[in-house]
């Protein structure tokens, strides 16, 4: 923003891209002073981590992870399953296919995970 009167400001993120959570921390403050006419969150241009002023504020998305056990104590973990998800977690419509150890299968243990 050009021409903000002097004063400290604080900037908080309200609303994020459909499917993501908000930064850990919502909120950052600035100081627009005669020393610092062109305050700034970060460094412009690239990636500064972290939940402090100096900080970008960072989108996060979610996990998902299951297992797929037999029914019979000890309920060993089983292996060779295929799943459907519904809606895509990458693409919000539609659905994702996969196949324990194969195709969209992140995590080669009998974990799933996308």
């Amino acid at each position: 923003m050009s021409n903000v009167l002097l004063a400290s400001y604080t900037i908080t993120e309200t609303g994020t891209p459909a499917g993501y959570a908000l930064d850990n921390v919502a909120s950052r403050s600035v100081i627009v002073s005669s020393l610092n006419l062109n305050a700034v969150v970060g460094v412009q241009g690239t990636d500064q981590s972290g939940d402090t002023n100096g900080s970008d504020f960072h989108t996060r998305l979610g996990s998902l992870a299951w297992e797929q056990r037999t029914e019979v104590s000890p309920f060993p973990l089983q292996s060779g399953a295929t799943f459907s998800i519904s809606p895509d977690p990458g693409g919000g419509s539609g659905s994702l296919i996969v196949v324990d150890n194969g195709a969209n299968d992140t995590d080669p243990a009998s974990v799933k995970s996308w």
